[in-house]
């Protein structure tokens, strides 16, 4: 693809100063859209913000808890003002808890809930009017452990199969 191919665009992504998140946002900005990340820890953000800048593209870091609307917002519209309106959305924040499930609190599941889920409709309401404007796009990024088990044995609750001819 051309290194060109998203000059121009705004690209902002929740948990973007980390991982998998991280990894969507130089793809961005190794295509030319500037880049705009959210997280909670500002040493990662100032090492992602490095890291971005080496694809020669406009980056900004915020911040910002996603569970916290307000927060969200001052993010989302300094972005506007300091790289234009946001084309590309991706909702990545996540709270994970490798645990068995009757070994995940109440709070702990909340937790995960209010980053995973509310964090991601905190971020794509606020960010409607702008995407509206430039006709943008969101992505949702989940994890695979929906999908598959990890580092979990439920094996003593599920039934032998028993066979018989």
């Amino acid at each position: 693809m051309p290194r060109d191919l998203l000059a121009g665009k705004t690209a902002f992504v929740t948990g973007g100063s980390s991982g998998i998140n991280l990894a969507i946002a130089e793809a961005y900005a190794a295509h030319g859209a500037s880049v705009a990340v959210c997280g909670r820890n500002a040493e990662r953000l100032t090492a992602a913000a490095a890291r971005l800048r080496t694809h020669g593209t406009e980056v900004c870091t915020w911040q910002a808890d996603v569970r916290d609307p307000q927060q969200l917002a001052v993010a989302l519209e300094g972005t506007r003002a300091q790289l234009g309106a946001i084309g590309i959305l991706v909702c990545g924040a996540a709270g994970n808890f490798l645990a068995r499930a009757e070994d995940l609190s109440f709070n702990g599941f909340r937790t995960v809930v209010d980053i995973d889920l509310m964090g991601s409709f905190h971020a794509a309401k606020l960010s409607f009017e702008q995407l509206r404007q430039t006709r943008g796009s969101i992505v949702f990024v989940t994890a695979a452990m929906a999908s598959a088990a990890h580092a979990v044995n439920c094996t003593w609750a599920l039934p032998r199969p028993v066979w018989t001819t």
